[in-house]
C-alpha cells in the first residue's frame, strides 16, 4: 500500500525591523527553483481545488509550485494513487482520489507543506508543495497602523518575459492570495453579491488588439469568495456591431447576471465636423449593461460628434500617422450611489461625465474644452482615471496631470443644476508623477490609498497617506518591469 503524509505549514515570512518604530519592513524575496526527475512509483496524480493538476511526479522532485493559493482554509488537495490504496494526510487515512483540506495558514517564499510518499508501489520520497512560486514577484513593504483591510493588486510585467500574478495582501503587506496568469492581468476586484458574499473580478489580456490603440483587449472573469471562477465575459453583440473583446479598463459588477463592461472598437465613421464628410477610423468607446444574458443598455460614443473636437490626444482623424484615432480613451464608470446614473471618465477628453443610464444623454461634461462647470487653472485636470463619487457627495479622481507632469487627487463637491464648483480639494502627498494608469480610493475624511499605476523607478507601487502627509503603507515591487494598473484597498467591516 502506497502512504502518504500531508503535514501543515512551518515557516514564516521574512520580515526586518518589525518592532522598530516607525514601520515595519516586510520583504518578499527569492526562492531556489525546482528540480525534476524520474516519475514516482505509485501517485497517478495529485490536485489543488485551486485548479492545479500534477501528473507523473518525479522521483527527483523537491519542489511543486501551484498556479493559485490562499489563505483563507478553502484550498483542498486530492491525492489518487496508481493502485486505490489509501493515503494518510495530517495523520488521517482518506481513500485515493478524496478531497481533503489543504492546511496553508501563510504565503511566503521559504515556506512549504511537505509530503511524505512511502509504500510497496515505489521508493520512499519526500517533496514539497511551494506556498508561492519562485517567480512571484519580490516587494518590499513599508507599515505604520494602516487602516485593517485587505489590497487587491495585479502585478503585470511590461515584458513578455515576467509571468503576471494576481495577489492579495492583508494590510500589513502579507499574501493572502495569488494567482498565476497565463497572460497579462489588469483591474483585480473585489465586490460583493447581494447576499453579501464576497466575488472577485480581473481582466485578462487574451483578446485581439485595435491597431493603434493601446488598451489591452481580453476578456472578463468573475471569481467567487473560494477564487473559483464562475464565468468569463465579454461584450455582447448589440446593434452594428457583433460580439467584441472587453476592454481593460472598468468592469462594473451587480450581481453574477447583471454587470457592465466597456469596449473599445474600430469603426468607420463620417461625423468628424473637421472632416467634412470624409471617413475616418476612430476607436469608439462602448459601455454595455447586461442582465440575465440581455443587453439592457448600451452607449457607444461615435452617436456624439461634440467629443471629436474636445478630444486632447488621440484626435488625428485623417487617419495619416495613426491607423485608428483613440480620441476618447474610456478609463473608468461608476454607478452615481445618489441617482444611479454613471460617471464616466475619458482620457484623452480631459473629462468626466455623467451619462442618463437610461437614455444614454449626456447630463454634465466636468473638465476638457466644453466642460459644463467653470474650473480656475488650478482646478483642470489632464489623462485623469478613477473617477468615484462617494458617499460624502464628493467626486474625487486620480489626476495623472500629464499636462503639467505632476499627479495628484482631486475632490470636487458639485452643484449638479447650478453646473458650479461648491467645494474643491487637491492633495499631492509626494512629488510623484504617472504617466498612465492609478487610482486613489478616499478610506475615510483624512485617508487615502493610492495605486501609482505607470511611474518611474525607485518609488512606490501604491501607499496609504493620510491627509497630513503620513504615509502608513506603502509598497514596492524590486523589479521595475512590474507596474500594477490599480490597488485597490478594501476595508475591514
Amino acid at each position: 500500500m502506497v502512504r502518504k503524509s500531508l503535514v501543515g505549514v512551518v515557516g514564516a515570512l521574512v520580515a526586518t525591523g518589525c518592532h522598530a518604530p516607525p514601520a515595519a519592513t516586510l520583504t518578499i524575496g527569492p526562492v531556489a527553483p525546482i528540480s525534476m526527475g524520474a516519475k514516482v512509483s505509485g501517485i497517478r496524480s495529485l490536485e489543488i481545488s485551486s485548479g492545479d493538476t500534477v501528473s507523473a511526479l518525479d522521483a527527483s522532485t523537491d519542489r511543486i509550485e501551484l498556479a493559485s493559493l490562499n489563505t483563507s482554509g478553502a484550498v483542498s488537495l486530492r491525492i489518487t494513487t496508481d493502485d486505490g490504496s489509501a493515503a494518510n494526510v495530517g495523520g488521517v487515512d482518506v481513500p485515493s482520489g478524496t478531497w481533503v483540506p489543504l492546511p496553508v495558514t501563510q504565503l511566503a517564499k521559504g515556506t512549504a507543506v511537505p509530503v511524505a510518499v512511502s509504500g510497496s508501489a515505489g521508493p520512499s520520497h519526500t517533496f514539497e508543495l511551494a506556498t508561492l512560486p519562485a517567480d512571484f514577484p519580490e516587494y518590499t513593504v513599508q507599515a505604520n497602523q494602516p487602516k485593517p483591510g485587505i489590497v487587491c493588486f495585479t502585478a503585470t510585467a511590461s515584458d513578455a518575459t515576467h509571468p503576471s500574478y494576481l495577489f492579495i495582501t492583508d494590510q500589513g503587506g502579507q499574501p493572502l492570495y495569488y494567482k498565476k496568469l497565463a497572460a497579462k492581468g489588469f483591474d483585480f476586484q473585489r465586490c460583493l453579491a447581494p447576499d453579501g458574499s464576497a466575488r472577485y473580478s480581473y481582466f485578462q489580456q487574451d483578446g485581439p488588439q485595435v491597431a493603434g490603440v493601446s488598451s489591452p483587449m481580453g476578456t472578463v472573469h468573475l471569481l467567487d469568495g473560494k477564487y473559483q471562477e464562475l464565468k468569463s465575459l465579454a461584450v455582447l453583440a448589440h446593434g452594428d456591431h457583433g460580439a467584441l473583446p472587453a476592454d481593460v479598463h472598468e468592469f462594473v459588477y451587480l450581481d453574477d447576471d447583471h454587470y457592465i463592461v466597456t469596449a473599445c472598437a474600430a469603426k468607420t465613421v463620417t461625423n468628424v465636423p473637421s472632416q467634412a464628410g470624409a471617413p475616418s477610423n476612430v476607436a469608439a468607446a462602448i459601455i454595455q449593461e447586461v442582465q440575465g444574458g440581455q443587453v439592457v443598455f448600451e452607449w457607444d460614443s461615435t452617436q456624439y460628434p461634440e467629443f471629436y473636437a474636445n478630444a486632447s490626444d488621440g484626435n488625428e482623424y485623417t487617419n495619416a500617422t495613426v491607423p485608428c484615432a483613440d480620441y476618447m480613451h474610456l478609463n473608468s464608470v461608476y454607478i452615481d450611489p445618489n441617482d444611479g446614473n454613471l460617471i464616466v471618465s475619458f482620457r484623452h477628453q480631459d473629462q468626466v461625465v455623467k451619462l442618463d443610464r437610461k437614455s444614454g444623454a449626456i447630463l454634465w461634461r466636468l473638465g476638457g474644452k466644453n466642460g459644463d462647470f467653470p474650473l480656475a487653472d488650478a482646478q483642470k485636470f489632464s489623462h485623469q482615471h478613477f473617477a468615484r463619487q462617494n458617499a460624502d457627495a464628493t467626486l474625487t479622481l486620480f489626476d495623472n496631470g500629464n499636462a503639467l507632469g505632476a499627479s495628484r487627487l482631486q475632490s470636487f463637491k458639485l452643484d449638479e443644476a447650478a453646473k458650479a464648483v461648491t467645494a474643491y480639494d487637491a492633495f499631492a502627498p509626494e512629488s510623484r508623477y504617472s504617466v498612465a494608469m492609478g487610482d486613489v480610493q478616499k478610506l475615510d475624511a483624512s485617508t487615502f490609498f493610492f495605486g501609482w499605476g505607470a511611474h518611474p523607478a525607485g518609488v512606490s507601487d501604491a501607499s496609504e497617506v493620510t491627509r497630513a502627509g503620513v504615509t502608513t503603507f506603502s509598497l514596492t515591487f524590486a523589479d521595475p518591469v512590474y507596474s500594477s494598473y490599480r490597488a485597490l484597498k478594501y476595508l475591514t467591516p
